[in-house]
């Protein structure tokens, strides 16, 4: 898997969660189809028909560095309480503008630098 091919599907798959209507999840579905994706899984809202985030395992570890050059520098979260060899960023250019709906990508970050875990989160603002 190049830089190149990853960037596009997770770019595709960005567009296709912005986009999803309520219980349409078709595009979403094609994106994961991705030969970038080991694995894909859809989360819906609860109690909702529409999608909260999809978490995709990369085909192949990607580093940091990688990301962060095609979606802009990438931050912190808070670590959580359990701990565990990853950590969350976010990468902030991402972030839907005020009064729009867009999809964040978050990325997990293992101890040597690479992702291999990402997950597109659908924002309304």
């Amino acid at each position: 898997m190049t830089i190149s091919s990853a960037v596009e599907a997770i770019q595709g798959l960005r567009a296709a969660v912005a986009g999803a209507a309520a219980g349409d999840d078709e595009d979403v579905r094609r994106q994961c189809a991705s030969p970038a994706f080991a694995e894909c899984e859809i989360a819906r809202v609860p109690n909702e028909d529409a999608i909260a985030h999809v978490a995709v395992r990369l085909a192949g570890p990607l580093p940091l560095s990688d990301l962060e050059a095609a979606f802009g520098p990438a931050r912190w979260l808070p670590a959580r309480p359990e701990g565990g060899g990853s950590r969350s960023m976010i990468f902030d250019e991402t972030l839907p503008a005020e009064g729009s709906a867009g999809a964040t990508l978050l990325a997990e970050v293992e101890q040597d630098g690479s992702v291999r875990r990402l997950v597109v989160r659908r924002d309304v603002l």
